[in-house]
C-alpha cells in the first residue's frame, strides 16, 4: 500500500523517493543477505534452471542489489556481456567490488533512466512490488520491453501468487508471450519463477491501436509521443504530462495529501507487520539443574540454549558462561533483520556478539554470564513496521518478562543495538537493570532521558561510520525520539570512535573493550 501510494507521484519525483529509501536500506551491507540465506541461494538456482537454453550476448540483472545473482549469470554464461543495475549507488558499489570485473554495474533508476545499449536476456526479481500501482506496473514493462531486442527473453521472479496480480498486465500486451511459469511452495516464503519471450505482433487490430493511445506501455511500443513533448529517455506520458499542466493547483492540495499519505502510512504499516509468533517458553528456575535441563533438551552442537524455536523468522536465547553461578550478566538485543538462519552471521548477530562479550569480560575476571536474546522478531528494512515503536513494544513484553525471571543477586546490564536499543529502552523501566548500552541507535522511542523512567544509567555510543537513520522524529508510534548522543538527550556518550553501524563488537576493537567495562564493572575503563 506505500509503494502505490508513492506511485501517485509524478515518476522521476517516485525515482528520487526510491533512490533516496534503497540507499538506506543499503546502510548496511548486504540487507536482504542475498548472498548467504539458503532460500536465496536456492531461489537463485531454480531460477537459472529455468533461462531458456541460448547463446546469449548482453544479460541484464534489474534491480540486483550488491550483485548476488548478477555473479551467477556471469559464470553461467560466460561469454555474455553481463550487466546488473540498482537504483542505489551504495549497492552497485559493492556489487562491482565483490565482482572484480566478472560482471558490470550501474546505478540507474529504471522508470526513468536507460542502461546502454539493449539486451537480449533481463532478469528482474523481487522487485516489481516497488514499481506501485497499475498504471505504473504498464509503464514498467514498456520499459524493459524498451531494453529488450525482438525475441528476448524476460524471466520475473516474485513472491507467489502476488505474482499473477503482478504480471497480469504483461499478459494483457500483444508484445510479450509467457513461455512458462513455475510456482514454488517454500517454508520461508512461496515464489514463482516466470518466464516472458518479446513478441512482435504481425497485425495490430482497432482495439490494439485504440488501446495505444491510452497505454503507456504500448505508447512506449509504438514511438508516438505526444507532439512536442519528447522526453529526456524517450516519449513522455500521460501522468508526466498532466504532471506538468497541475503545478499550480497541486500546491494547493499538498496539505492534504500530506494528511492523505500520514493516513495511508498508518494503515499500511500496519497492514504490513508480519505475523506475531508465541514468546519463547522459559525455564521456572534459573538455579543449575534447571538451566541443564534446559540445555539437554535445546542441544545444539554443544552450545547452551534456553529456547529457540524456528518459526515465523525464528527466536533463539543463547547463554555463554555459567549462568547459574554468574555474579554479572550481560543481555545483549540485537536489532533489525535478525533471524535464526543469521544468528551467527556477524559482529552484531546474537551469537557471536554474545561470544565477543564473553570472551572480552574473562578478561576482567571470572564471574560474567553473557545472553544472546533473540526472543523477538526484529523488523527487517524492508518492512513498513520498521519506522515504528509496535515491534519494540511487542519485544520490549518479552524482554522484561525475561529479566524478571533472572537472579536478583547479580548485576544485570543490557547491551543493544540499533532496533534492539529501541526495544531495551521500552523494557527498561521496572526492570532490574544497572546499566543500559546502546550502540548506533536510531533513538530510543523518547525526547529525553528522564522520559525512560528508570534508575539504570544510560549509554550511547555512535561511530563516525555509522549512517544509522536518526530523524529526531516523535509522532505517536512513529519514529524514535532524540538523537541518544545529542546534548539534550541526557545519556553518557561513549565514543564509538571509526566505528560502523555492525563494527561495534567485532573483536579486537576499543568500543567492544570499553562497552564491556561498562557492562561489568558500570564505568569507562581507565584512560
Amino acid at each position: 500500500m506505500f509503494f502505490r501510494v508513492v506511485s501517485l507521484l509524478p515518476t522521476s519525483v517516485q525515482g528520487r523517493f526510491l533512490r533516496h529509501y534503497f540507499e538506506w536500506v543499503h546502510h548496511l551491507p548486504d540487507p536482504w543477505r542475498y548472498d548467504t540465506e539458503p532460500y536465496e541461494i536456492d531461489k537463485y538456482e531454480m531460477t537459472l534452471r529455468h533461462v531458456p537454453h541460448r547463446a546469449y550476448r548482453r544479460v541484464l540483472d534489474v534491480g540486483c542489489s550488491e550483485g548476488a545473482f548478477t555473479r551467477r549469470l556471469a559464470r553461467a554464461y560466460p561469454s555474455a556481456e553481463c550487466w546488473g543495475v540498482d537504483v542505489s549507488d551504495r549497492a552497485v558499489t559493492r556489487a562491482a567490488a565483490k565482482a572484480a570485473g566478472a560482471a558490470r554495474f550501474m546505478a540507474l533508476d529504471f522508470l526513468n533512466e536507460d542502461p546502454d545499449g539493449t539486451f537480449d536476456l533481463v532478469i528482474c526479481a523481487e522487485t516489481l512490488y516497488y514499481v506501485g500501482r497499475d498504471e505504473r506496473l504498464r509503464l514498467a514493462y514498456g520499459r524493459l520491453r524498451s531494453f529488450m531486442v525482438p525475441g528476448a527473453v524476460l524471466v520475473l521472479v516474485h513472491e507467489w501468487p502476488e505474482a499473477r496480480r503482478l504480471y497480469r498486465h504483461l499478459d494483457d500486451t500483444p508484445f510479450f508471450r509467457r513461455v512458462s511459469e513455475h510456482p514454488y511452495e517454500h517454508p520461508v516464503r512461496s515464489y514463482a519463477v516466470t518466464v516472458y519471450e518479446r513478441v512482435e505482433p504481425a497485425s495490430r487490430d482497432r482495439a490494439a491501436l485504440l488501446r495505444a493511445r491510452t497505454d503507456p506501455m504500448t505508447r512506449l511500443d509504438t514511438g508516438a509521443p505526444a507532439p512536442g513533448l519528447e522526453g529526456r529517455h524517450g516519449p513522455a506520458f500521460p501522468a508526466m504530462t498532466q504532471g506538468r499542466r497541475r503545478d499550480h493547483s497541486r500546491s494547493r492540495m499538498r496539505p492534504f495529501r500530506t494528511l492523505l499519505l500520514a493516513a495511508v502510512l498508518a494503515t499500511g504499516t500496519a497492514a504490513a507487520g508480519r505475523p506475531v509468533v508465541d514468546e519463547l517458553p522459559l525455564p521456572s528456575a534459573f538455579d543449575a539443574d534447571a538451566l541443564q535441563d534446559r540445555y539437554e533438551l535445546h542441544a545444539w552442537s554443544g552450545r547452551q540454549f534456553l529456547a529457540w524455536s524456528r518459526r515465523g523468522d525464528g527466536q533463539a536465547i543463547e547463554v555463554v558462561g555459567d549462568l547459574a553461578n554468574a555474579r554479572t550478566v550481560i543481555v545483549y538485543v540485537p536489532g533489525s533483520g535478525q533471524s535464526l538462519a543469521s544468528f551467527d552471521d556477524s559482529a552484531e548477530s546474537p551469537g557471536r556478539a554474545a561470544r565477543a562479550l564473553y570472551d572480552e569480560a574473562a578478561g576482567l575476571g571470572p564471574g560474567t554470564a553473557v545472553i544472546g536474546w533473540l526472543g523477538y522478531d526484529p523488523p527487517d528494512l524492508v518492512n513498513l513496521e520498521i519506522a515504528t515503536i509496535w515491534p519494540a513494544d511487542r519485544g520490549a513484553r518479552r524482554l522484561r518478562s525475561f529479566l524478571s525471571m533472572l537472579p536478583r543477586h547479580v548485576r544485570i546490564s543490557l547491551v543493544c543495538h540499533s532496533y534492539g536499543s529501541v526495544v531495551c529502552a521500552r523494557a527498561v523501566a521496572g526492570s532490574p537493570v544497572h546499566d543500559l548500552i546502546v550502540t548506533g541507535s536510531p533513538g530510543l522511542g523518547v525526547r529525553r532521558v528522564s522520559d525512560l523512567h528508570t534508575s539504570a544509567r544510560i549509554w550511547a555510543a555512535l561511530g563516525g561510520g555509522d549512517d544509522v537513520f536518526r530523524s529526531g522524529l516523535l509522532i505517536g508510534p512513529f519514529g524514535f525520539g532524540t538523537d541518544p548522543v545529542s546534548a539534550e538527550f541526557g545519556a553518557r556518550v561513549l565514543d564509538g570512535g571509526d566505528a560502523r553501524h555492525h563494527t561495534y563488537l567485532r573483536p579486537g576493537t576499543r568500543t567492544l573493550t570499553e562497552i564491556t567495562h561498562i557492562a561489568v564493572r558500570g564505568r569507562e575503563r581507565a584512560a
